[in-house]
């Protein structure tokens, strides 16, 4: 049997789950799924009542709250992604160590045994209880993955990773900074040398026009130059030849003539 009354929140509860209901039997019959989009909800808000900057309000609250959902998430994930990597690196340089101290323990007992034959002095133990301190200490600091120590170094860690990638981003931004600067500039440069502004144009036009006057101003003159000079200069005597004296004969010609009148 239906009650007669309900208690205000108890009516809200059965209207918000019977507008759901029809709202999701709705959608499945247009669409064939129990979506429903952003201009039915809009719609839907209209027929309820609500007024559209209290949903647009509702909806950038629920955007925020998922963005930073996701964003804690993928935080997170960073974060365990980190611990492994460092959890990685701590320990990469005991587990060489240790095969070490076996290896060279066991030649050490094995030369024991064979020089003493089993009956002398075990002296192998004296190395073997030195390193392995140095051994247990180095397992105490790289082993352990909790505790407030691990805490502390794994923070250290972080900052000095997240530095050196700040570090290198800030060098990449500048090397991307620098690479447009030289592309602006050789882009200018091309400009320049590719496009004549205006002012350019018109002084270049004037001065070619200057040239060209100039150069007819110069024929001009030099045309009235050639016509005040005479048709027919006058011609300037040559001065006389005087006749070239001959030749005198060589000396052992002149020896010649005087042995033959002798």
């Amino acid at each position: 049997m239906l009650k007669q009354t309900y208690q205000q929140d108890e009516a809200e509860q059965i209207l918000r789950a019977a507008v759901r209901r029809a709202t999701e039997q709705e959608a499945a019959r247009a669409t064939g799924s129990a979506d429903v989009s952003h201009e039915r909800l809009v719609a839907m808000a209209d027929e309820l009542g609500v007024p559209l900057e209290t949903l647009t309000t509702v909806l950038d609250e629920r955007a925020a709250e998922q963005s930073t959902h996701q964003t804690r998430a993928t935080e997170q994930a960073t974060e365990q992604q980190e611990r492994r990597a460092f959890i990685v690196e701590r320990q990469g340089d005991f587990y060489p160590h240790l095969w070490s101290y076996i290896g060279v323990n066991v030649l050490l007992i094995a030369l024991n045994l064979l020089t003493s034959h089993g009956a002398g002095h075990f002296w192998a133990i004296y190395p073997m209880l030195g390193w392995g301190l140095g051994l247990f200490c180095h397992a105490m600091a790289a082993l352990p993955t909790r505790g407030p120590t691990f805490e502390k170094e794994f923070a250290g860690w972080q900052g000095k990773r997240r530095e050196k990638a700040e570090k290198l981003r800030q060098k990449a931004e500048r090397e991307r900074e620098a690479a447009r600067a030289a592309s602006a500039k050789k882009t200018a440069r091309h400009a320049r040398a590719y496009q004549t502004p205006g002012h350019v144009a018109d002084a270049v036009h004037d001065a070619a026009a200057a040239v060209q006057d100039a150069v007819g101003v110069a024929a001009e003159a030099i045309d009235d130059v050639l016509r005040a000079l005479p048709r027919e200069w006058p011609r300037t005597p040559r001065p006389p030849q005087t006749p070239r004296s001959a030749p005198r004969a060589p000396w052992w010609t002149d020896n010649n003539d005087d042995d033959k009148d002798r």
